[in-house]
């Protein structure tokens, strides 16, 4: 539901750097600062942020001297990507000729066109359960296959590693009820059938 094309950027007053929000943030490449105690309280509608992902800094109302800063910081950073695009089409090979296994790891599908852009080979991991997360109510198994097969075909004939869904825990999702989400069922044993109680 992060759409890059709406959103410019992100800060909460929960979280940090290793959640999913923030990994989610990285991978759609939308400027994200999370964990500022405090946040809601200091800023009002309408008020214009500069938000840095890189620094981990909110800026309120900026100044015509910090705006022009990071102008020019957002046109370093273009011309930066423009010069190294190529190499992202060269085969990734040392010198000496070995190969390297080059694969991204996504949570969702939209994420594997900046995988193929930025020279990723192959998926590594599909975190699948966000195909939970990211609705309401659980995905058909024709919708799963739509997903998969699309994601399988336009990285063809490269690797896609699916990882069956890591629910529970800290994923909690609708069709979920357990007293130890991190012992319990969750994972693997989601999509096993009941008459196998020793998985």
């Amino acid at each position: 539901m992060i759409d890059p094309k709406n959103i410019l950027g992100i800060a909460t007053e929960v979280g940090g750097r290793t959640t999913h929000t923030a990994i989610t943030a990285r991978a759609l490449q939308i400027p994200a600062v999370l964990g500022i105690k405090g946040l809601l309280s200091r800023i009002e509608n309408g008020e214009d942020l500069i938000i840095d992902g890189d620094r981990g800094i909110v800026i309120k109302n900026p100044s015509p001297g910090r705006i022009r800063f990071y102008q020019e910081q957002q046109k370093k950073e273009l011309r930066l990507t423009k010069a190294l695009s190529p190499y992202c089409e060269l085969p990734p090979k040392t010198r000496d000729g070995k190969y390297i296994d080059i694969s991204a790891n996504i949570e969702f599908f939209a994420e594997h066109t900046y995988a193929k852009k930025y020279g990723a080979v192959g998926i590594g991991l599909f975190r699948t359960e966000f195909l939970y997360l990211a609705r309401r109510g659980s995905p058909t198994e024709e919708e799963q296959f739509r997903v998969y097969n699309a994601l399988a075909q336009s990285m063809k004939p490269h690797p896609v590693i699916i990882r069956t869904f890591d629910l529970g825990g800290d994923k909690i999702f609708s069709d979920y009820h357990e007293a130890n989400p991190f012992l319990g069922w969750r994972a693997i044993r989601v999509m096993t059938l009941p008459s196998i109680p020793w998985l």
